[in-house]
């Protein structure tokens, strides 16, 4: 056998191939993204688009499923103006070099959210503190911001 497929076969022998718990940790981490996405932050967009339409402007939701984003695209007479968009990533918390854990603890981990303009990434924050109203300001704000330039 050639070497890399040696070491292959020792990493697949490790708990006999099973890694049930990282699984589990990831469908429970995906189903939080998943139900934050569209019970906070596509509410708040579509109440968004919805005031947006007043004012002259199209808005498009992208809510695909399969990502970890939903983004709001704002149009004005055809031409995309401005373009907002939050992100869900799950990040482990940092530990020391040489932890005592016990073998049933989960590595902790926090769900932050990352708002990101055409400009690039500007910040991020934990996904219990960015409510549908802090998402709705925090475009406002960064509409505004867009709109003096």
């Amino acid at each position: 056998m050639t070497e890399w497929k040696s070491k292959l076969h020792a990493i697949m022998q490790r708990n006999g191939g099973e890694w049930e718990s990282e699984n589990e940790q990831a469908r429970q981490t995906r189903e939080r993204i998943d139900s934050y996405l569209q019970s906070v932050v596509v509410p708040a967009f579509q109440k968004i688009k919805h005031e947006l339409y007043k004012y002259g402007r199209k808005a498009v939701i992208d809510d695909t499923q399969d990502k970890d984003e939903v983004s709001i695209l704002v149009f004005k007479n055809g031409k995309e103006e401005f373009a907002y968009t939050i992100r869900c990533r799950a990040y482990y918390k940092r530990s020391f070099s040489f932890p005592v854990l016990k073998d049933d603890e989960e590595q902790p981990q926090t769900l932050q959210v990352e708002v990101t303009l055409r400009s690039g990434s500007r910040r991020k924050k934990t996904m219990d503190s960015f409510t549908e109203d802090a998402i709705i300001e925090d475009f406002l704000h960064e509409y505004e911001k867009w709109g003096k330039f």
